[in-house]
């Protein structure tokens, strides 16, 4: 495994190295996707034209240095046959780079054919869809993978180590996932000794809650419900952004009720956080500490890592439940 990196982090170089104007896309956001593609982004303007595009609306993220750098648009609008490269950072596969609630079937990325992939990531079950896949679980996140890359061949600025630290420490949650290695410990040392920004961060990412945020964490909490189905026992709360329209739901309450509250309720295979959106489609977040959720998320359609994956549905929730009961009485 580590000669096939190896063989492929040269080739990532070289490819660098060879073109001119780039466009680095992100997934759905997330400390990972975001810290990792402000990060490269100034690792690559150094020598060469680029630019950083996102979907989303990126308003938790504004205390990252950089975050202005995005360009937030419409991307299946964005016409990339003048870039020689597109880097895609922390997707699963290509779908991801679009808004899910703008109805993703609706939507399309459009990739020129001359056009050059590259597609970084660590989750287990990335559709490699690009001419260069960099992906290795062997990576707690998308920014210790790009510490692989580049750590030793480029020099990084304060604002790119605060983006690096800023996507492992989103990542391994603080160090407390079992996605946490040797070698994201060894990346978090070399990144603190070029910025000052480690609590910093620590306190943006995990002690920030606003009492609107700790209210709806309540509320949704008195939706828990548990399930016994089969040799399973798991847990699962409804959260309804359509009732909260004015408000996102922030990954930091996200956080709270998932990692901090079902995440860690005993005695249960995973937990499941259901989110109700505006599109009438339901967003699934899985939790566990010991089995593989991947493998429920794909019947969704969708994926991820062992211990964490999601998918998005158009089933109602009584269905989606019943969808995951049949899965795992069979299994």
């Amino acid at each position: 495994m580590e000669n096939k990196l190896e063989k492929l982090k040269n080739k990532i170089i070289s490819k660098i190295d060879s073109f001119n104007t780039f466009a680095i896309l992100v997934s759905d956001p997330d400390y990972d996707s975001i810290g990792s593609g402000l990060a490269l982004f100034n690792i690559l303007k150094q020598k060469k034209s680029v630019k950083l595009f996102s979907d989303f609306n990126l308003y938790e993220y504004n205390f990252l240095p950089g975050v202005s750098n995005f360009i937030i648009t419409d991307i299946s609008k964005v016409n990339f046959g003048h870039f020689d490269c597109l880097i895609f950072l922390d997707c699963n596969d290509i779908d991801q780079i679009l808004d899910n609630q703008k109805k993703r079937g609706e939507k399309e990325l459009k990739i020129p054919k001359n056009v050059y992939t590259i597609n970084i990531d660590h989750h287990k079950t990335n559709k490699h869809f690009a001419n260069i896949n960099f992906v290795s679980t062997k990576f707690s996140s998308t920014g210790e993978a790009l510490c692989y890359l580049f750590l030793n061949k480029y020099n990084l600025s304060q604002n790119t180590a605060t983006n690096l630290l800023a996507a492992i420490i989103g990542d391994t949650n603080c160090f407390r996932n079992k996605n946490t290695n040797d070698y994201s410990f060894s990346c978090v040392l070399t990144l603190r000794k070029i910025t000052n920004k480690y609590n910093y961060l620590i306190q943006k990412i995990f002690y920030s809650l606003s009492k609107f945020e700790l209210k709806m964490n309540i509320e949704a909490t008195k939706s828990i419900k548990f399930k016994s189905t089969g040799k399973y026992k798991y847990v699962y709360a409804i959260f309804d952004r359509i009732k909260h329209s004015s408000k996102n739901l922030s990954k930091r309450q996200k956080s709270l009720l998932q990692d901090e509250i079902l995440n860690s309720i005993n005695n249960v295979d995973f937990s499941l956080l259901i989110v109700k959106r505006a599109d009438n489609t339901i967003k699934l977040s899985f939790r566990s500490r010991k089995m593989d959720v991947s493998k429920i998320a794909e019947i969704f359609g969708g994926g991820g890592h062992k211990l964490a994956a999601g998918a998005v549905s158009s089933l109602s929730i009584d269905s989606a439940i019943s969808k995951i009961d049949k899965y795992l009485l069979k299994t």
